[in-house]
């Protein structure tokens, strides 16, 4: 009976048989009226809704972005705090890993969007009104496309939603993803804040300033000079500020904050010109004329090397020559004038004559000036930053009145002030400075003006040098400028009445710092990423879908095939065929979705039509008879092969984290690359996020695929029920999401590559934040020469003394190491190279590295030499009265040692040690040495008393209270594990030997006896006096003062003092300044070191290294490390490949389904599908032939892999205890 219908637009019923059993009714409704019925279904994800908050979210991204970087460029960076160990917690955590975390959940979503446009281009192709080719429509796999060819592949073909889509992604992927890692790191900037001043410094009224311009100033100066002391605060070498101090400093206690403020400058400067020198007939005067009415009269040496003076104008009992006198009368300029000569004979005349000698001889007068200026000092030392000095006025002479330049002058012309004969100083300052040891390269010929050896303290000049006068006029003004800021620092008082107390405080932070660079790049990224949305959901409103619902599954596809009995009946003879061979049958065949009358239920049935004219179609040939073995597909993602690549990617990438972990433990991090922070920034956070997010797409690929074939694997092995195969929907949403479907389906390989996929996205933040940047010290093995060898001889030991007295102008006053030692304990100035407070070490070159610095430390095994005085005490108790003092001298054949404390006792009454009497309470203070010459048994003693008396004038016969303190001092050496720095200053010693009194050789039995006895004579008291102040009258207990802070010892109104008190700090004093005895003479104690005896330390060098952070390190390993496992047992169990081609796109599913009685247009409840179960085999279709596809059971027999064709690598045919069940052979038999 032929079908019966009504016109196309009119509703009614249409009737007839569908075969010889079966006679259905349909319901016929007006095309396009369907109620209930969406004819133009399309995922959400590309709606309106979805797309635009997609847009507005980049947007939001990109806007926040850039008001991190805006912040961080105003403010300098964010979370600043005094260090980043000071940073918080939450910030650390939020500029590592909230970015990337961002990144993957922004990616996630844009992932959605990208798989649902490309799966539905083929609908929108099909849903066309003329349709569209087999291979735009029904062919198209975009899904299953590596995600770097789509955009290429779609704008080929002009499928420009997948082309804005999978740029889109790629740009999310490979751009945004990686570089927004970048976008932050750390770093160190400098903020300035407004302070309030708390008070100001003037200098004292013109009255006062004269007692505190002494020889103070000389030993500050020296200690400046020679001993590389720092300066005083608010001080620099040319010049003096006036001092500020700020009321409360924002900056934190750690940091290193600059105070700046407009101030007052105090310098001076000295004018100089040539005197008019004549000789005065043949003696060894010479006159030196002034041009301004000065005319000085000075003898200078016969033919010795070299000469330089310096006279002042003023006389005194501490210099020879001076100005002033008749011919050179005082006027307001003479008296701040001084000469300054330098002269040398010529070697080759006769001795024995005066030659003339070669002199250069300036007149020079000092200026002083005064100016506003805004200075910057730092908050640590209050040193002023000589290059942040502004001037704001001119300058201005600084007068008379306001600075005592007269008394200044004269102190350091003199070497002492006015009143030096008469006053009674501590020791320090009761002498001048004796500079000529400190001048013994210079050849200079003695006595050598005080303020010479300041002009050429610190200069590396040759004398021959200054004989130019500007060489001469230069030493000289240095000389002047930084005593001038020692003496000004002496003459301050506070001051808290001022007007301007403005101010601003300016120290470093440590923070999170947004690069503009990267930050900027992401930004236009975002934008652009925004723009291709926006057209995206334009095109996705423009596409034509006459879809009514969801193609996400294989028995949702079948709805659609079995409503095409033509396109059903065409595919049938193809199920078998290859990838590329179906391409190629339908390449050109044109296919259309349309709307065709279906069966009841009140809905439209959708058909797949083929529309090719009958006259343009193609002969589509029926492949030839069904073989029994054929080709299966193998996917390269899927095979053994790639796995073996893939895991070995992995493992390297495990391999190469742990070696630099290795590497940064070894060497207390790695050295960065490079310098430039985007350089930086695209090694330690692009790279590693880049390799990430190259892993996770083969993740992404690795879990598409299986999603596709997991209802097939499950069909291959027979009787599958629909809710694990046809009905599967894993193919809608993207693969790593899946893995809920895939647990409810009992897929756990698939839930285990979902879960592994989603956690490449973990990869990403963890690669994302494992480098990071702290600073640290770095080690370095360094080859190291001795300078000196470690050996003393008995004839460098004895002859030391002599070589010193040589040296001296007077004999009597080498005090070098006690200047050292007084500048080290009262200002923290360094005891000079290779000293420290206990001992001094043999010193060595260091060979420098070429990227070694002045800041570098060295550590390295040494010999140390040092001294312990060994003190016990005596208590308090009365000496006796009577009894002479018995010399310490060397008596003949004598057998026994004088009792030290009564010889003491005796010298403290002797009225010949009592030179200056005082009336009352009065105290003594003892030093002596006692040695083998006061006896052969005698030992080396150095005894030290403190006496109390109720009348000074009556010490011989009253009351005499004492208390001592006996010391024996002990010659020490050992070797140490020593660290100095870049100059030899030792910061940190540990000794590894035992201390020895002795270094083992024949030679020197009673070299430390020798040296210990010189240095305990160099202490001893020469003179000594009842005294009722505080004075300290020698070195020795000047120095115990300072280290305890207290002068009790010798004030005469307290008790003899307690020595177990004193004993602690009298050792230290005395093992410091014998080490700096040692170390100050090193070079005539110890001979030249052998450059064969080089020995390797270690370099210290404080750098900024890259460190893996830990948790980043934990999560990247532990995530790779679950990519191994799950790669392993993945490649590892056996995947049955019996598809002759991969069922990714709409028309290779067709062709497995098109024969087969699933897709018959039959009514479903007639076959009772719900209930059946289903296979993938080999099968006799509907058409009554042999076919491979997927059948109901139980008309299919199920494949088995080993009957097919196909090459397998070595690693396929590797055996495995982790195979698929095996296949059930349902209808075994020839049947076929």
């Amino acid at each position: 009976m032929e079908e019966q219908q009504a016109s196309p637009n009119a509703g009614g019923v249409k009737y007839g048989f569908e075969d010889a059993s079966t006679f259905t009714i349909y319901l016929v409704l007006p095309a396009n009226k369907v109620p209930g019925i969406d004819h133009g279904w399309k995922p959400f994800s590309m709606t309106a809704p979805v797309l635009a908050c997609l847009a507005a979210l980049s947007l939001l991204i990109a806007a926040g972005i850039e008001t991190l970087a805006q912040r961080s460029s105003e403010n300098g960076g964010l979370a600043l705090s005094p260090s980043l160990d000071d940073v918080p917690r939450w910030v650390t955590f939020a500029y590592k890993y909230v970015p990337n975390i961002a990144a993957a959940l922004y990616s996630l979503m844009w992932s959605w969007v990208d798989l649902d446009v490309k799966r539905m281009q083929p609908w929108f192709e099909l849903s066309k009104p003329g349709g569209a080719r087999g291979e735009d429509s029904l062919f198209l796999d975009y899904p299953c496309e590596f995600v770097a060819f789509v955009p290429w592949t779609s704008a080929k073909k002009k499928h420009w939603l997948v082309f804005l889509s999978g740029t889109t992604m790629m740009i999310i992927f490979w751009l945004i993803t990686p570089l927004q890692s970048s976008i932050f790191g750390t770093g160190t900037v400098f903020r300035t804040q407004p302070v309030t001043l708390m008070n100001r410094s003037q200098l004292l009224p013109m009255a006062d300033q004269v007692s505190l311009l002494g020889p103070e100033v000389l030993n500050i100066g020296y200690a400046i000079g020679w001993l590389g002391q720092t300066y005083p605060p608010f001080t620099a070498p040319e010049y003096a500020l006036l001092p500020y101090y700020v009321a409360k400093d924002p900056a934190p206690t750690t940091s290193e904050a600059n105070w700046t403020a407009t101030t007052t400058k105090l310098s001076t400067e000295i004018t100089c010109w040539p005197a008019q020198v004549t000789r005065k007939g043949k003696s060894t005067e010479y006159y030196f004329l002034n041009g301004q009415g000065c005319n000085a009269t000075i003898p200078l040496p016969g033919p010795l090397s070299y000469t330089m003076q310096y006279v002042g104008y003023y006389s005194s009992a501490y210099s020879d020559l001076f100005l002033a006198g008749p011919d050179c009368p005082e006027t307001p300029d003479s008296i701040h004038q001084f000469l300054a000569i330098w002269a040398r004979s010529d070697p080759a005349l006769d001795i024995m004559t005066y030659p003339d000698l070669n002199i250069t001889a300036r007149y020079c007068q000092s200026h002083y000036y005064k100016e506003q200026v805004v200075a910057s000092v730092r908050a640590r030392d209050l040193l002023p930053d000589t290059s942040a000095l502004q001037t704001v006025s001119e300058r201005q002479p600084l007068t008379e009145s306001e600075f005592n330049s007269t008394a200044f002058e004269y102190v350091i012309a003199n070497g002492m002030d006015w009143g030096a004969e008469v006053a009674i100083r501590d020791a320090p300052f009761y002498f001048v400075i004796d500079q000529h040891l400190r001048l013994i390269k210079y050849n200079l010929t003695y006595p050598v003006a005080t303020m010479a050896g300041y002009a050429l303290a610190g200069q590396n000049l040759s004398m021959d040098e200054y004989s130019d006068p500007t060489t001469l006029d230069k030493a000289y003004n240095r000389a002047h400028q930084y005593l001038f800021s020692v003496a000004v620092s002496r003459l301050l008082v506070n001051e808290t009445t001022f007007s301007n107390r403005t101010a601003s405080s300016t120290f470093p932070l440590s923070g999170v710092i947004v690069s503009r660079v990267f930050s900027a790049v992401v930004e236009g990224l975002l934008v652009l990423s925004t723009v291709l949305t926006f057209f995206l959901l334009w095109l996705c409103h423009k596409a034509p879908s006459k879809l009514r619902s969801n193609p996400n599954s294989i028995s949702r596809l079948s709805e659609i095939f079995r409503n095409s009995p033509e396109t059903l009946e065409v595919f049938r003879t193809v199920d078998n065929a290859n990838e590329k061979s179906l391409l190629e049958l339908f390449r050109n065949e044109t296919f259309r979705l349309s709307y065709r009358d279906g069966p009841a239920e009140g809905k439209d049935n959708l058909q797949i039509e083929i529309i090719t004219e009958p006259d343009s179609r193609q002969e589509t040939q029926e492949l030839e008879t069904q073989e029994s073995y054929y080709d299966p597909i193998r996917p390269f993602a899927l095979t053994r092969k790639t796995g073996f690549i893939f895991i070995f990617i992995l493992l390297s990438a495990i391999a190469v984290i742990s070696w630099l972990k290795s590497v940064e433990v070894a060497q207390t991090g790695l050295p960065r690359p490079s310098q430039n922070f985007e350089v930086l920034q695209i090694l330690e956070n692009y790279i590693p996020t880049a390799f990430a997010t190259l892993i996770e797409p083969f993740w992404v690929l690795l879990n598409r695929m299986l999603c596709v074939m997991q209802p097939f694997q499950d069909l291959g092995a027979g009787r599958a029920q629909p809710s694990r195969t046809i009905d599967s929907t894993y193919t809608a949403i993207p693969p790593q999401l899946a893995v809920w479907r895939a647990v409810k389906a009992r897929h756990f390989i698939l839930m285990l590559i979902c879960v592994t996929t989603l956690l490449a996205n973990l990869l990403g933040v963890g690669m994302g934040a494992l480098f990071n940047e702290n600073i640290t010290t770095a080690e370095y093995s360094e080859p190291m020469e001795p300078i000196l060898s470690p050996m003393l001889t008995n004839k460098s030991v004895s002859e030391f003394p002599e070589f010193i007295s040589d040296h001296l102008y007077n004999t009597a006053t080498y005090k070098e190491h006690f200047y050292f030692a007084m500048a080290n304990m009262t200002r923290g100035t360094p005891l000079g190279p290779w000293i420290s407070p206990g001992y001094f070490f043999q010193p060595y070159n260091f060979v420098p590295r070429n990227s070694s610095s002045h800041e570098d430390t060295y550590t390295l095994q040494t010999r140390g030499f040092g001294a312990n005085a060994n003190c016990r005490p005596v208590p308090a108790r009365p000496m006796p009265v009577g009894g002479p003092i018995i010399s310490f001298h060397k008596r003949a054949n004598s057998t026994s040692c004088p009792d030290v404390i009564v010889n003491a006792g005796a010298a403290m009454r002797q009225t010949q040690f009592a030179m200056e009497q005082y009336y009352g309470i009065s105290a003594i203070e003892y030093i002596q040495r006692v040695n083998s010459e006061a006896g052969d048994h005698c030992p080396n003693l150095l005894v030290l008393g403190w006496g109390r008396t109720p009348d000074g004038r009556k010490a011989l016969n009253g009351s005499v209270q004492a208390s001592f303190a006996i010391c024996e001092p002990l010659f020490e050496t050992a070797m140490f594990n020593v660290t100095v720095d870049a100059s030899g200053n030792v910061i940190s010693y540990n000794r590894t030997s035992n201390i020895e009194t002795t270094q083992g050789y024949a030679d020197d039995v009673h070299i430390g006896e020798m040296l210990t006895s010189y240095a305990s004579g160099l202490v001893q008291q020469p003179r000594f006096s009842w005294h009722n102040d505080t004075i300290a009258r020698d070195w020795l207990n000047y120095l115990v003062t300072v280290s305890i802070e207290s002068r009790d010892q010798l004030d005469p109104m307290k008790p003899p003092p307690d020595p177990t008190k004193l004993i602690p700090a009298i050792e230290d004093v005395y093992r410091r300044t014998f080490a700096l005895f040692i170390g100050l003479g090193r070079a005539s104690l110890f001979a030249k070191g052998n450059p064969s005896e080089s020995i390797t330390g270690t370099s210290h060098a404080q750098e900024t290294r890259i460190f893996l952070d830990k948790a980043a390190l934990i999560i990247t390993l532990s995530v790779l490390s679950l990519n191994v496992i799950v790669a392993t047992i993945f490649y590892a169990r056996a995947i049955v490949f019996v598809l002759p081609r991969m069922p990714t796109s709409i028309g290779s599913i067709l062709a497995y389904v098109a024969p087969s009685r699933a897709v018959a247009r039959l009514n479903r409840r007639d076959l009772g599908l719900q209930n059946r179960t289903y296979s993938f085999g080999r099968y006799v279709g509907v058409d009554k032939k042999s076919h491979i596809g997927v059948e109901l059971d139980p008309y299919v027999v199920p494949i088995p892999s080993s009957s097919l064709r196909g090459e397998r690598t070595v690693l396929d045919r590797l055996p495995t205890g982790l195979s698929r069940r095996k296949t059930t052979n349902l209808r075994a038999g020839s049947w076929l």
